[in-house]
């Protein structure tokens, strides 16, 4: 999984955390696929041949990337939390979150 593949998952997964409630990432999986209609293919990943989808593993990608911005938190059992940073941003109506985006936080930079 690429930075550019999880990209499609960095504003979907923030306005699954918008609330502000933590959230463990495997209980996001389905809630983002279905809210926000990331399929697979759309992320080029391969569904598998059960016909499961599984969104686990770009989402964690994406995860690690917006943690890096400073825009969640997340604990060492994949709780994730939006932080004020990240609600600055999704008050921007942002319509998409990419590298771009995520260069403009310096703790990202630092990377």
């Amino acid at each position: 999984m690429t930075k550019s593949e999880s990209s499609e998952l960095y504003l979907p997964l923030l306005k699954s955390l918008a609330d502000g409630k933590p959230k463990k990432i495997a209980a996001l999986t389905d809630k983002t696929g279905d809210i926000f209609c990331v399929l697979p293919n759309d992320l080029g990943i391969k569904e598998p041949k059960d016909g499961s989808c599984d969104y686990l593993e770009p989402i964690l990608a994406a995860s690690i990337e917006l943690e890096k911005a400073c825009l969640i938190t997340k604990s060492n059992d994949n709780v994730c939390t939006i932080t004020e940073r990240g609600k600055d941003l999704l008050k921007e109506n942002p319509k998409q979150i990419d590298t771009a985006v995520l260069m403009r936080y310096p703790e990202y930079k630092k990377q």
